[in-house]
């Protein structure tokens, strides 16, 4: 950390007078009530007397007006940004929350005063570009890099460089790195780009059949488009384009155009039937999905608007989103042919899978295409059309909605260790808004099929999974048990109320100020927050939904070993992932793991061997992918759980002792020495890679030292002329010398009181 931090971190939700409280045992508490705010004519202004008149730490440093937005009850939304020496911290700001009657019923900060005291970088932001494209094996984006304060830990602000780099088929589609200004190390790659594997009618082709519906949001012309949507048919019609992706200059690649296939009749209809039979060389060119994109994406446009209660909103942060249905990708991708990807004569192959993406510089579809925004980009699959199923539309729009509110970032340390909960509540609230819309839990039954014929659904809300069972460090696997639970209170309210919950959820969205690494406990505990004020029996439904689930009022990410060999989720393959550096804003010297797994140890336990295996090209992936491999460290720690703290610039496993591994036929295996007295082994599988991995098969075994010998039995007590040797039950025992004594004293009374009997 820099010398000049002086202060911690500052992360609350005030209490404004009478206050309501979460549990106290919350993570992450949050505090809600109301005063009366000043009547002022600049709402921002207004905003800002309330975060003086509550004490707000936030009063104390650099805020600049972020927006307002309102909602139908009138609730208003005052955001502002954190400036420091005349440049954003990205992640802090101050939400007020403004109702009808201008009252202040929320303070939402995340502000820090610990902050450097030089705005001047020490790497050029050629030097940092040259370190992120060494580091990604990426091209150059023609994007400037931006130089901002980010936090890279809870407690540690940087300088850094945020940029953009070339993206790269297929894993990479809109990559940014963070660069350290002051020392040049490569802090994170990531993709930004949000994608699921999914495929639509009113909801999709088997649950609904084809009717004439009327469009959420009406085309402004015989096309499909307006002013905040505008979609696109991906046809092959043989272009070549000249595309620079950062390697030196332009390559020629084989595109298809962005056209508008998809026209009204004289009636102001889209009539085009599907077209979804992979045999059938019309889908290449199917109009149908190009208006089933639009249909879905409008109805999700609508269903945001109706929940803030504006008829105009502009939901998502670009005008207008665009959406691109049978996207296909240049033939030799797949193949790694790249000799074949600008050779027109050679037909696109469908790209299979469908992802938000936040556009921009860097973006690989957003460089072919020159869409400067956020845009959708739906494939099809060897089996259906993605854009067929409402499901995935919805789900990926709401991405989209996040982007533009709560900006989830991927990875957030704890001090359990890593987790991926930004990144999994992204997933999770795209998959909860998605079942919403569509009006049941199940997500993706159509574009399921595409990825296995037996499936009949891609995940569903109307769950069982709990932490930390079914938790494994994988966004979409790590939704589950969190979104199920949001699903559940949902279903435990009166119809006439489910409307209200879904819209305080929504409200968290809005209020949460800016801050994109967040936990599954931040989060939740915003939303209860909201619901306290909106909806108390919404908050009783959602604490008590969780905490069957075991995730309130926080997820324990711990595992015990009960003999049987431990495994991580079944969509995983039974493996847990080990984040990388590259994932965490390069932690040193180790990633901390995302899961801690407990042996109650045997009597007279000596030692303990701790195993696993390594899934082989696990991990890596486009991030850092030039980096150094997944290289497991264990940690272990008796009686206590290991805790993950930050020491100057390192991270440390507080209290924990790193073990050696060994090589034992396909596992690794490491020996812990226990310490006498000890009843419990925590062990920890740490990453000093670059690279994320995987493993799994996790086991303990003790070795069992002989029992003490018993303490020596007391001599055989002599026999007494006139005793008996023996003891009372019940009483305690006595030496012969002492009953001996007894018995003298004893008859000496008999006989005085015989003498005075005389």
């Amino acid at each position: 950390m820099n010398a000049a931090m002086r202060r911690p971190l500052a992360l609350t939700t005030l209490a404004l007078a009478a206050s309501l409280a979460l549990p106290s045992s919350a993570a992450a508490p949050f505090w809600a009530g109301r005063v009366q705010a000043p009547r002022l004519v600049d709402v921002h202004a207004t905003a800002r007397a309330v975060i003086a008149q509550v004490g707000a730490k936030s009063a104390r440093v650099h805020l600049v007006p972020a927006g307002v937005t309102q909602t139908n009850d009138g609730d208003r939304f005052v955001s502002f940004t954190q400036e420091h020496l005349g440049l954003p911290l990205v992640g802090a700001g101050v939400t007020v929350r403004l109702n009808a009657r201008g009252e202040a019923l929320l303070v939402s900060e995340r502000t820090t005063q610990s902050l450097p005291t030089s705005a001047v970088a020490r790497v050029s932001a050629r030097e940092a570009v040259r370190a992120a494209t060494r580091l990604s094996g990426l091209g150059e984006s023609h994007a400037a890099p931006k130089l901002v304060f980010r936090f890279i830990d809870e407690d540690d602000v940087r300088l850094v460089y945020e940029l953009r780099l070339a993206g790269r088929f297929p894993e990479m589609i809109a990559p940014r790195a963070l660069v350290d200004a002051t020392t040049g190390e490569v802090l994170e790659v990531r993709d930004l780009a949000v994608r699921a594997r999914a495929n639509t009618y009113e909801t999709n082709p088997l649950k609904s059949t084809l009717a004439m519906r009327d469009l959420a949001l009406a085309p402004s012309s015989t096309k499909l488009e307006n002013d905040v949507l505008d979609s696109y048919n991906c046809i092959d019609d043989k272009r070549v384009a000249s595309v620079d992706f950062g390697f030196g200059g332009p390559t020629p690649v084989h595109v298809c155009s962005m056209l508008k296939t998809a026209e009204a009749n004289s009636a102001g209809d889209f009539t085009a039937a599907p077209v979804d039979v992979a045999s059938d060389p019309a889908r290449d060119s199917d109009d149908f999905s190009e208006v089933t994109m639009y249909y879905h994406s409008a109805k999700a446009y609508d269903f945001f608007r109706k929940l803030r209660g504006e008829p105009a909103a502009q939901v998502v942060a670009s005008k207008p989103l665009r959406t691109v249905s049978n996207l296909r990708i240049p033939a030799g991708i797949s193949s790694g042919n790249f000799g074949q990807i600008g050779d027109p004569n050679i037909p696109l192959e469908p790209f299979q899978n469908a992802f938000f993406s936040p556009g921009g510089e860097g973006d690989i579809f957003s460089t072919l295409y020159g869409f400067s925004g956020g845009s959708m980009w739906f494939g099809q699959g060897p089996v259906h059309d993605y854009s067929y199923d409402g499901d995935v539309v919805y789900h990926e729009f709401t991405h989209g909605v996040v982007d533009g509110t709560l900006q989830l970032e991927a990875w957030v340390r704890d001090a359990q260790g890593a987790i991926d909960a930004p990144g999994a509540m992204n997933e999770g609230l795209a998959d909860y808004f998605a079942a919403v819309i569509s009006g049941d839990p199940d997500v993706g039954e159509y574009a399921s099929k595409d990825i296995d014929p037996s499936m009949n659904v891609i995940r569903t809300l109307a769950n069982n999974d709990r932490c930390p069972e079914d938790v494994g460090g994988e966004v979409h696997y790590d939704s589950t048990f969190w979104t199920g639970g949001l699903w559940t209170a949902r279903m435990t309210l009166p119809e006439a109320s489910r409307t209200v919950y879904d819209r305080a959820i929504y409200k968290t969205m809005l209020a949460n100020p800016g801050r994109g690494s967040l936990s599954f406990e931040d989060l939740t505990n915003l939303i209860l927050a909201t619901l306290a004020t909106d909806l108390p029996a919404g908050k009783a439904a959602l604490e008590t939904a969780l905490a069957a689930r075991g995730a309130f009022p926080a997820c324990d990410r711990t595992r015990t070993f009960t003999g049987t060999t431990l495994r991580g989720p079944t969509g995983l393959g039974g493996f847990f992932m080990a984040p990388g550096r590259s994932d965490l804003a390069a932690f040193r010297p180790v990633a901390p793991g995302v899961m801690t797994f407990k042996y109650d140890l045997p009597a007279y336990a000596k030692d303990v061997t701790f195993s696993f295996a390594v899934r082989a090209g696990g991990g890596g992936g486009g991030f850092g992918s030039q980096g150094t491999p997944f290289t497991p460290v264990l940690y272990g720690r008796f009686d206590e759980k290991i805790a993950w703290e930050k020491s100057g610039a390192n991270l440390v496993a507080t209290g924990a002792t790193a073990a050696t591994t060994t090589k034992v036929g396909s596992n690794l295996t490491a020996t812990f020495v226990v310490p006498e007295g000890a009843k419990t082994l925590y062990v920890q599988i740490a990453n000093s890679g670059q690279q994320s991995g995987m493993y799994g098969s996790v086991s303990f075994a003790a070795t069992v030292g002989e029992a003490p010998p018993a303490p020596e039995a007391a001599p055989a007590e002599e026999k007494v002329e006139g005793g008996c040797g023996c003891a009372v039950a019940g009483r305690p025992e006595r030496s012969v010398g002492s009953l001996l004594g007894a018995f003298v004293i004893a008859l000496g009374a008999v006989l005085r009181g015989r003498k005075r009997t005389r």
